[in-house]
């Protein structure tokens, strides 16, 4: 398991249409996708392209271990909100530009 956090409220996504509508759901986006749903990707995505950047330089694949340790001492830190203060430890928001600098 991994202690992170993500955008995810507001998200701009295909489907539902309350951007652009019509009668082909394949053209159909919205901006307001929110939940886990939407935050998981965008970690997921962060993950793909460290990996793709290791695999083209022809470095060692991330582990699990490294990529839970990496996510922990990177990225802007959990902020006290309403109800979800930070001694709940939902975890850091990834930060592309310095997990690129720690993975090479």
């Amino acid at each position: 398991m991994f202690d992170v956090q993500a955008r995810g409220r507001e998200v701009t996504t295909t489907g539902y249409g309350d951007l652009q509508s019509g009668n082909d759901e394949n053209q159909q986006y919205t901006d307001q996708f929110s939940g886990t749903s939407s935050a998981s990707p965008i970690f997921v995505g962060v993950l793909g392209c460290l990996q793709g950047i290791l695999r083209a330089k022809n470095k060692e694949l991330l582990t699990y271990s490294r990529v839970r340790e990496l996510l922990r001492n990177t990225g802007s830190p959990q902020q006290d909100a309403p109800s979800f203060p930070r001694t709940q430890r939902i975890g850091n928001r990834p930060d592309m530009h310095q997990l690129i600098e720690n993975i090479l």
